[in-house]
């Protein structure tokens, strides 16, 4: 029967794992690495401010005090602490900083004393100075200073030169398209056609209050419109001439006489059946509503237009309701009187 331990000994020894040590933001506030020490993009790295070398700390600190004592790695910390002396010599008190008070950059750090301000986000304190303080946001903090409107010393400017219009120079009127305008009263014109279709074969007396009704519409809307171009529109209108009888006629002979009363019986038969002067009056009032037409704006004149529509419609209505009731009395009477 085999013993314990040698069956102990059988059972594999579990390997054991390398720990990879990963960059602390809390090393930059130890004495041995204070104001040199700062994070790069791969954790296991760390970056030497002072030498602009990148360190592998994988394997622990100690690569990073091997470092520490590198003769290079002195001579470049004395001379930044000489600077940094020197700067401080000028500008030693807490107010003195040459950073804007109202700039963007106080929103990530916090002030300090001795002319130092402390980042908000690492901790790592550092000098007042804009140009110290935007590096290390754009090394440590790159997406933060992606945001800012800063720009550091080695960074190029493009010069912006505005140019102003010469002083002589006048600015030309911009002249009015006429042709809205000119598009706008062939419109009307058409409206005006229409309105003479709808009048005629209405009676003569209804169509006279017709248009006494539309004329009132139309200076009624006139009245409430408050337009500045108003009196361009009115000198634009096109007047309709009136008809001129000639001052002197040829004297007719006989003759004449008999021929022209014999050319005009038919027509004044005519005009006994029909309406052939109510025509023309009709005609004459359709130029007269389109020259009123043009005094109104364009919006007022669709919602005008529309209203002399359904006045006119609805007159129309009304006489063929009386001229059926009037057919039907008749026929009424006829059935009376046959039966």
């Amino acid at each position: 029967m085999p013993n314990q331990s040698d069956s102990e000994n059988d059972t594999p020894s579990k390997k054991s794992k390398k720990y990879l040590q990963k960059y602390k933001p809390e090393w930059e506030r130890e004495p041995d690495f204070l104001g040199w020490i700062g994070r790069c993009q791969n954790p296991y790295e760390a970056k030497c401010k002072v030498c602009n070398k990148v360190i592998n700390i994988a394997s622990g600190k100690e690569s990073l005090r091997r470092h520490a004592t590198a003769e290079k790695h002195k001579r470049n910390l004395s001379k930044g602490y000489n600077e940094l002396h020197t700067l401080e010599a000028t500008s030693d008190s807490d107010d003195s900083t040459t950073l804007d008070p109202d700039s963007e950059l106080w929103g990530f750090y916090d002030k300090e004393p001795r002319n130092r301000a402390k980042c908000s986000m690492c901790g790592v304190i550092i000098n007042r100075h804009p140009d110290t303080l935007y590096q290390h946001l754009k090394e440590e903090h790159s997406k933060v200073s992606k945001t800012l409107e800063f720009n550091d010393r080695d960074e190029n400017y493009t010069e912006i030169i505005y140019l102003e219009n010469p002083p002589n120079e006048k600015e030309r009127p911009v002249k009015r398209k006429r042709r809205e305008k000119k598009d706008q009263y062939d419109d009307l014109e058409d409206f005006g056609k229409y309105v003479v279709g709808l009048l005629k074969g209405i009676p003569e007396e209804q169509c006279t209050e017709l248009q006494m009704s539309i004329v009132n519409l139309i200076m009624t809307a006139k009245k409430s419109v408050k337009d500045d171009d108003i009196l361009e529109r009115e000198e634009s209108i096109e007047q309709v001439p009136e008809p001129t009888k000639p001052e002197t006629e040829d004297p007719i002979t006989h003759e004449q006489k008999e021929t022209k009363d014999t050319r005009e019986k038919p027509r004044k038969r005519y005009n006994e059946l029909g309406s052939t002067d109510n025509d023309d009056h009709i005609t004459n009032f359709g130029k007269y509503l389109t020259s009123l037409m043009k005094l109104l704006n364009k919006e007022t004149s669709a919602e005008v237009q529309l209203n002399i529509v359904n006045l006119i419609i609805g007159t129309k209505l009304q006489c063929l309701r009386k001229t059926k009731n009037k057919f039907m009395e008749i026929q009424t009477k006829l059935l009376l009187a046959e039966s």
